[in-house]
């Protein structure tokens, strides 16, 4: 977009300051009727912004994603016309208290950073409807304040390992609350299960057999599966399905289910190459070879594969996983 477009010069100087500041891209905004509307500034790595961000008065949509970012300055109550502030990937430590002034705010992403808790004073963002506070690892407490934004439909808690929640959060009927899914049963009598390591989040197969990972799974010690006898289902990267049978007494804590993933899939690569040795990789893509033994592994060794999804179907007592590499 052309600074042509842009008639106020305060708001120019807004922009110039910032593209003063970049480091990778520029700044990219939209106008209309002369003013900035929406304006994007990501992946910059800067640490603060310039007082001009506040001449920006007609700004709609702010994202700033994936910069040093730890604090707003005081001018910021000036975007009072602010629908949409994304702010991902930065290094708040604490909630931006200057966004409590700002009257029209609905959308705002404050995911991956360090926040540990949120101000009883959140209450006065009436108008929020989305909050994503995902990745933040070091979350602790929401305030029971937080239970009287009646427009939020949307709160995402993701990977927020530690946090205590109001238990009055979970009756607000209009709330969409992301994160707290794990050992729901579908309709399909389908269970999730959701495996996290503390920091790491998405546990790769072979993190089981380091023990320091091992102490730092979510919840390791919960029982999610009842049943003292299950099947897991193994299809990636094989070439043909393979359905192993485990046992447990007392039925089967999230690390057991861990355990027998790996255990699984240690049987399956040690007998693979018991029976046909190490293909090596294909050179410019590094990939594994395909091999052929009794289990055709092919694209990946074991220490490539992250397990990204767990589902128990509790009918079949069958694990099925989404695995990724």
């Amino acid at each position: 977009m052309s600074h042509k477009q842009i008639t106020d010069p305060l708001q120019k100087k807004a922009i110039d300051d910032l593209q003063e500041m970049k480091l990778h891209f520029d700044a990219e905004f939209k106008v209309k009727n002369g003013n900035i509307k929406e304006l994007f500034f990501w992946q910059n790595w800067i640490d603060k912004l310039p007082e001009s961000v506040a001449n920006l008065k007609h700004l709609e949509k702010l994202t700033l994603g994936m910069n040093h970012l730890s604090s707003l300055p005081e001018s910021f109550v000036k975007l009072a016309k602010l629908k949409e502030l994304f702010l991902s990937g930065n290094n708040f430590e604490t909630y931006p208290e200057v966004l409590l002034s700002l009257p029209n705010l609905e959308w705002l992403d404050l995911s991956g950073n360090k926040i540990n808790s949120l101000p009883e004073s959140i209450s006065k963002q009436r108008s929020l409807k989305i909050l994503d506070l995902s990745y933040n690892h070091k979350l602790k407490t929401l305030p029971e304040s937080i239970t009287s934004l009646e427009k939020l439909v949307f709160l995402d808690l993701t990977q927020c390992y530690d946090v205590i929640i109001p238990n009055s959060l979970k009756f607000m009927k209009q709330l969409d609350l992301r994160g707290f899914d794990d050992l729901r049963v579908d309709k399909q009598g389908n269970l999730t299960i959701e495996l996290m390591i503390r920091v790491y989040g998405t546990p790769p197969v072979d993190y089981y057999q380091n023990e320091e990972m091992r102490k730092k799974v979510i919840d390791p010690d919960k029982l999610v599966i009842n049943d003292e006898k299950i099947k897991i289902r193994f299809t990636y990267p094989l070439s043909s399905e393979q359905i192993f049978i485990y046992e447990n007494k007392g039925g089967f804590t999230r690390l057991d289910v861990y355990r027998c993933i790996y255990e699984g899939y240690k049987k399956i690569y040690d007998e693979e190459e018991e029976a046909v040795g190490d293909p090596g990789i294909y050179g410019n893509v590094l990939n594994r070879k395909r091999s052929d033994g009794p289990y055709g592994i092919w694209g990946h060794y074991i220490g490539e594969l992250w397990i990204e999804g767990i589902t128990y179907n509790t009918q079949t007592k069958t694990i099925d996983m989404f695995i990724g590499s």
